[in-house]
């Protein structure tokens, strides 16, 4: 899934972030601004963060 542009209310999205010093792919964004995210590299187990606890390092829509 990793470098894949996902929906996220309703508009594609491809974001790279950066959780606990570690780079994540950011795979779906509630309204409640909590996130669900996928390391980019190694084991593929979903997080769930709020968005506040991550750093955007490279998005196409913010």
């Amino acid at each position: 899934m990793v470098g894949k542009a996902y929906q996220i209310g309703g508009e594609a999205m491809n974001c790279m972030v950066v959780y606990k010093n570690e780079d994540y792919t950011l795979f779906h964004k509630y309204d409640s601004g909590y996130c669900e995210i996928m390391k980019t590299n190694g084991y593929s187990r979903v997080i769930l963060v709020h968005e506040s606890e991550l750093k955007y390092i490279s998005a196409s829509l913010i």
